[in-house]
């Protein structure tokens, strides 16, 4: 009786874990990209600068896979008021022609505080058939640089979900 009991539990919580995944991996799926600087799906050399964050990176499309490597830099802005990140998440979003996002996943992720250092990354991720721009997005907490009156802020770039 125990045994079915414990086997029964593990078996609830195992399906309940693969749900939680394949939600946290649609969230985005179908948002819409409108306000997001895009690029047109080709291999080379490319520079994308937000208010907050900077990428220099490379693009190599093979097939059904696309390799990107670069480096994840944060903008002037927030380093004059910032100097903590804590735990921000670089995106690559795949677009459709409509700029509906068809795919996406996290590349880069800032672990180290410091906003002054280089994050490298270099990532390979399938190629959604009816993708043909990419947008870049991000999220995380930034915590002010004066020791009396810690605050913190949330930034983000991402697409909306729930748009028409």
């Amino acid at each position: 009786m125990l045994k079915s009991v414990v086997r029964f539990s593990l078996v609830l919580l195992l399906g309940l874990a693969l749900t939680a995944c394949q939600a946290a991996t649609s969230y985005y799926l179908g948002a819409k990209a409108d306000g997001m600087e895009s690029v047109v799906l080709k291999s080379g050399n490319y520079h994308w600068q937000d208010l907050y964050v900077t990428v220099d990176y490379r693009l190599q499309q093979q097939a059904d896979k696309l390799g990107i490597d670069g480096v994840l830099t944060f903008s002037d802005n927030p380093r004059v008021s910032y100097t903590v990140s804590r735990d921000l998440k670089l995106k690559l979003f795949q677009l459709d022609k409509d700029k509906r996002v068809v795919s996406y996943a996290d590349i880069a992720r800032v672990l180290n505080p410091d906003l002054e250092a280089d994050t490298r990354f270099a990532r390979e991720v399938p190629l959604h058939k009816d993708t043909v721009s990419l947008a870049f997005g991000y999220e995380g907490v930034l915590f002010a640089k004066d020791p009396d009156y810690p605050t913190s802020d949330m930034i983000w770039k991402l697409p909306r979900r729930g748009a028409e």
